[in-house]
C-alpha cells in the first residue's frame, strides 16, 4: 500500500506550523511501517527532503492552476504499479475534480479529499444555484469513482452543513497531534499565547493589551512587529517568527501557561485550527472566541465573545502561575494521534479495494470534463464577480418585456 499526501502549500518557508503538522503526518506513517511520500510545492531551493516541490502553487487555489496532465504525471511516477491512498488535507471542489480524474484512469486506488476551506464553501451553498451545481457535480464524481472517492472534513460544523446541503455523507478527518508532554516537563509555562488572524483581531488585541499586566509575558503570532507603530508600547511583547521547524515549534509549547486564540467566528466557524489540539494534548489551557470551530473542543468557561475587548481584556489579564498541566482524558489524546489517522485511511481503502470497477469509458469521461467545463466558467464569471446572477435576471426580464410590447 502506497499513501501520498498532496500540498502545493507545503514548502520550506510555509507560515506557522504548516511544515511541523506535514512533517509530523510524513513521520507518523513512516514509523508505523508504512510506504508514504509528500508532494509539496514547487520552490528554487529545497532544504528538506522528505518531501518532493513538485506541484503548483496553484493546486489549492479554488480554481487550480495545474493541468490535469501535469497533475498525472506527478502522481503516476509515485503510485505506478501499486494500490495507493491519496489524502489532501486542504481540499477543495476544484482539488476533489482532479484527484476523481486520476481515480477514473487508476483503478487500483482510492482517495480521501479533507474539503478544508469551510467558510467559502459555506457561503456559497447558501445560494440555491451554487448548491445545486455543487450538489451535482459531488453526484457526478462519486458515482464515476465508484465510491472511491471519500469526502471529509476535520470540523464538524463544516461536515454537518455538507451533509445537509449536498445530502451525502462527509466522513470525519482526524486532525491530530503529535506533541506529548514528557513527565519530566510537569510543569507550565510562564508566557501566554496570543494568537491572531485577521485586521478587526488584531486592533481588539491592541486595544485590549493597552492595560495589560506588568509581571505577564506576552508572545503574538500573526501579527508583523514591522508593520506597528508603538514604540515602548510594544516592549515586554514577544512576536513569533512566521515559520519554524518542528523541533522548535514543540519546544516553544514548553514556556505557555495558557493561549488565547483570537480568530473571528465569521471566519473560523467552518474553518479548524491544528494549534488548538496541539495545545490541548500539551495540557495548556486554551481560550477561544464563541462561535468558532475552537470553541467547540473546549469547556464553555474557556470561551469569550469575539467583538468584547472587556472581556478579552479579562483573559489576557488572568494571572499565570507555575501550575500542573491539565489533564485530558485519554481518549483525546488517542483520537487526534497519527495512529488513528492511519486506522481511518486503511478502513477507507479496504472499504473500497475489493471492489471491481468497470473500465470508465469515453462517455463517462466527457461527464465528468463537462462538469469540470461548468464550473470553471461559473467560477469565471459568477464567483469572481465578472457577472452576477441578479444582472443576469434583470437583463432576461428586460427582453421578456420587450418581446410582449412588439407583439402587442
Amino acid at each position: 500500500m502506497k499513501y501520498v499526501i498532496l500540498s502545493s502549500n507545503l514548502r520550506s518557508d510555509a507560515a506557522g506550523h504548516f511544515m511541523p503538522f506535514h512533517k509530523a503526518l510524513f513521520s507518523g506513517f513512516t514509523a508505523a511501517g508504512l510506504d508514504i511520500t509528500c508532494l509539496g510545492g514547487r520552490e528554487k531551493s529545497l532544504s528538506e527532503s522528505w518531501y518532493l516541490p513538485v506541484l503548483s502553487p496553484g493546486l489549492n487555489k479554488p480554481v487550480p492552476w495545474m493541468p490535469y496532465r501535469s497533475f498525472s504525471k506527478k502522481l503516476s511516477d509515485v503510485t505506478m504499479g501499486c494500490t495507493f491512498t491519496l489524502i489532501v488535507f486542504e481540499g477543495s471542489l476544484a482539488t476533489t475534480f482532479l484527484v476523481a480524474q486520476y481515480l477514473l484512469r487508476n483503478r487500483q486506488g482510492v482517495a480521501i479529499v479533507n474539503q478544508f476551506r469551510g467558510d467559502k464553501l459555506s457561503k456559497r451553498l447558501n445560494s440555491i444555484h451554487t448548491r445545486f451545481l455543487y450538489k451535482w457535480i459531488f453526484k457526478i464524481l462519486i458515482t464515476l469513482t465508484g465510491n472511491r472517492l471519500v469526502l471529509s472534513s476535520d470540523n464538524a460544523n463544516l461536515r454537518n452543513i455538507l451533509e445537509k446541503k449536498l445530502n451525502y455523507p462527509i466522513s470525519k478527518f482526524r486532525m491530530f497531534s503529535t506533541l506529548e508532554r514528557k513527565d519530566s516537563e510537569s510543569l507550565l509555562g510562564s508566557k501566554v499565547l496570543i494568537l491572531v488572524r485577521g485586521s478587526t483581531a488584531t486592533t481588539l488585541v491592541l486595544q485590549a493589551l493597552l492595560n495589560r499586566s506588568e509581571s505577564t509575558k506576552y508572545v503574538i503570532h500573526g501579527i508583523a512587529k514591522d508593520l506597528l507603530a508603538g514604540g515602548e508600547y510594544l516592549e515586554g511583547i514577544e512576536f513569533l517568527k512566521t515559520n519554524v521547524d518542528e523541533s522548535e515549534y514543540r519546544k516553544s509549547y514548553l514556556d505557555f501557561n495558557f493561549i488565547v486564540i483570537m480568530y473571528s467566528p465569521a471566519d473560523f466557524a467552518y474553518v479548524s485550527s491544528g494549534r488548538i489540539y496541539d495545545a490541548l494534548c500539551m495540557g495548556i489551557p486554551v481560550y477561544a472566541p464563541k462561535g468558532t470551530s475552537m470553541a467547540n473542543e473546549i469547556d464553555e468557561e474557556f470561551t469569550f465573545n469575539f467583538d468584547s475587548e472587556e472581556e478579552l481584556a479579562t483573559v489576557l489579564n488572568k494571572p499565570t502561575s507555575h501550575t500542573s498541566p491539565i489533564k485530558r482524558q485519554n481518549n483525546f489524546t488517542v483520537s487526534h494521534s497519527i495512529s488513528e489517522l492511519v486506522k481511518t485511511s486503511n478502513i477507507a481503502h479496504s472499504k473500497f479495494s475489493s471492489l471491481g470497477y468497470a473500465k470508465p469509458r469515453f462517455f463517462l469521461e466527457s461527464l465528468i470534463g463537462l462538469a469540470w467545463f461548468a464550473y470553471g466558467v461559473y467560477s469565471f464569471i459568477i464567483l469572481r464577480g465578472f457577472l452576477k446572477p441578479q444582472t443576469l435576471l434583470d437583463s432576461l426580464k428586460m427582453r421578456m418585456k420587450k418581446v410582449i410590447l412588439n407583439k402587442r
